[in-house]
């Protein structure tokens, strides 16, 4: 084989290997690789002597093992439990370091199907409150924007981004 021949063949696959790779690439990709979802918020729980409530040590504290969370999906309520995750019941209590206070930090009913997503939080059999939410909504991901708790608005993320209050019991 002559070596023009050679230098043409050649020729002819890097065209041929270049409009592969030309047409191989699709057009937009649509696919959501991930999703960001911010729907929790901390509550620090104290009576009206300024007491942690979630301290296990108080008197009078609230056990988490007796708080159960409800989500309103369509105007039905639903017990939150789950087994199978790290926070069964959507909130989990822990120890601040910088301040010994324990604090309880819930996640929130996101629906899709609700404009402004409601959970209940029953500390106990004769005491709950309500929470209520609005959600920036986007393609890939949920965040709070604000919340209010039995109906006070305690979280505005266009105010100051905290997502921590205080609950006086």
């Amino acid at each position: 084989m002559s070596e023009y021949t050679l230098f043409t063949a050649m020729k002819k696959y890097i065209v041929l290997l270049g409009l592969f790779c030309l047409f191989s690439c699709g057009g937009e990709d649509n696919d959501i690789c991930c999703m960001n979802i911010t729907d929790t918020f901390t509550v620090i729980l104290k009576n009206k002597q300024g007491e942690d409530l979630l301290n296990p040590s108080h008197v009078d504290c609230i056990v988490p093992d007796s708080i159960k969370l409800f989500y309103v999906v369509n105007n039905v309520e639903y017990e939150i439990y789950n087994p199978q995750r790290d926070s069964p019941r959507n909130f989990f209590v822990y120890q601040n370091t910088m301040d010994g206070l324990y604090r309880i930090q819930f996640y929130a009913n996101h629906s899709p199907e609700e404009p402004y997503p409601i959970t209940y939080i029953q500390w106990t059999s004769h005491d709950r409150d309500t929470v209520k939410c609005l959600f920036d909504v986007g393609q890939n991901h949920i965040n709070l924007n604000k919340l209010w708790y039995n109906n006070s608005l305690r979280i505005d993320m266009a105010q100051d981004g905290n997502m921590e209050f205080e609950v006086i019991k």
